[in-house]
């Protein structure tokens, strides 16, 4: 009887012990911030925007779309210095700044980058510089005398996607000719038809983009 009362006694004490335990263990985990772990966890996953442009007041949410990618902008600040090796001559650096657009005109699953620039180094009378660069950063177009924006037609000639910008007065069709676009908008067609609601490249006059360095 003395080892049955005595089995019970031990039994009891047992499960007052693995209670206690599993009592413990429930608590949930509290940072020392106060939050639970399950709380920090959420909270990096938080999204943190970056301001590609600091010198004016914009949001980074507000600017136009497919132009404000920090690392596309890195990209095409590597390669300009050897594009523009010419035209870079006594220009000061604040005046050496850009702005880019980049789509797939062709296709191939690749976007394009137009590049524009103004001021007095890049623009004149007639019009500003801008550059059309392929996916890995070489020269495809190198316009002259454009008032942006570029728009961007459905019409395709071999394969690329029409582009009508105005310059010389009119608005010029520019027409992929299996190896650029023409240099010298002033001189291409005249686009005659109304215009739409086609995307537009570099139409900061119309919408925010950052403008950056190089």
């Amino acid at each position: 009887m003395k080892s049955i009362k005595g089995f019970f006694l031990v039994l009891c004490m047992a499960t007052v012990v693995i209670n206690g335990c599993n009592t413990d263990t429930s608590k949930s985990h509290t940072t020392e911030s106060g939050m639970t772990g399950a709380d920090s966890s959420e909270g990096l996953k938080k999204d943190v925007l970056f301001d590609p442009d600091t010198t004016d007041t914009i949001a980074p949410p507000d600017y136009a779309a497919n132009a404000a990618d920090t690392a596309t902008a890195s990209f095409i600040r590597k390669v300009l210095p050897g594009i523009l090796e010419k035209q870079l001559v006594g220009v000061e650096p604040k005046d050496r700044k850009f702005v880019y657009y980049q789509t797939d005109l062709n296709a191939d699953g690749k976007d394009e980058l137009f590049v524009g620039f103004t001021g007095m180094n890049w623009c004149g009378s007639g019009g500003c510089t801008a550059l059309l660069l392929s996916a890995d950063g070489k020269l495809i177009t190198y316009f002259t005398v454009v008032d942006f924006p570029f728009r961007i037609m459905n019409e395709k000639t071999n394969g690329w996607n029409d582009l009508v910008v105005y310059s010389g007065g009119a608005n010029r069709v520019l027409k992929w000719n299996k190896n650029k676009y023409p240099s010298n908008p002033s001189v291409a067609p005249k686009y005659r038809a109304t215009l739409g609601d086609e995307p537009k490249a570099l139409g900061f006059a119309e919408k925010p983009y950052p403008w950056f360095t190089f």
